[in-house]
């Protein structure tokens, strides 16, 4: 018989992959935790950003974009990039959008500060990011709502961000930056609460 692979292993001795209904949800230390945890600390500083609480000036932005790439870009890859063993593929896509999501954001503001791009067009280029921001995020939220209805309700309020950011950067509407800035952190804290969860659970030996 063929042993069970090694990723199915709990501390404590236990192997959960005897039981068929565990061994498609379990890990010692799954990606997505990272992956989520990173998409938290991103949206997070996101939200600082648009609601101007690190301060209004581009340079103070860009203190808040390595941040950003590094949570949002770089923490995503191992999710991207490491073999899925549960929930499908349908959960890399995920995490590789977020991930190309957040490197551009931080492509943006890099292009500004070597001048490629000036200050005032990065309203209109943001303007364009958020809006692939929204349409990307909603749709993701679809296709994954069969593998976690709270992992889609986190893309929801993610994508409810974006359109508010689309919409107020487009038609100047009052307001905006604070509403906007409340629906990334709302996303964050559902993120950061996913990701905590599953890592409690699989620290535990439980299903997530």
């Amino acid at each position: 018989m063929t042993e069970p692979p090694a990723w199915v292993s709990v501390g404590g001795g236990a192997n959960l992959s005897r039981d068929p209904r565990r061994r498609a949800f379990l890990s010692r230390s799954d990606p997505s935790v990272l992956g989520l945890h990173g998409f938290a600390g991103a949206t997070f500083l996101i939200a600082v950003n648009l609601a101007g609480w690190g301060g209004t000036a581009f340079s103070d932005a860009l203190l808040l974009v390595p941040g950003i790439v590094v949570f949002g870009g770089l923490a995503q890859l191992p999710a991207v990039l490491l073999p899925r063993h549960y929930r499908g593929m349908a959960i890399n896509v995920v995490h590789g959008l977020l991930c190309a999501l957040f490197l551009g954001y931080g492509l943006i503001y890099l292009l500004t500060a070597v001048h490629v791009i000036s200050d005032v067009d990065v309203p209109v280029v943001l303007r364009w990011w958020f809006g692939l921001l929204t349409l990307a995020s909603s749709a993701a939220a679809v296709a994954i709502h069969r593998y976690g209805s709270f992992l889609a309700l986190v893309l929801i309020v993610f994508a409810s961000g974006g359109a508010v950011t689309t919409v107020g950067l487009a038609a100047g509407i009052p307001g905006w930056r604070t509403a906007s800035a409340c629906l990334y952190i709302g996303s964050a804290v559902l993120g950061w609460l996913r990701a905590t969860a599953i890592m409690l659970m699989i620290t535990s030996g439980r299903v997530p």
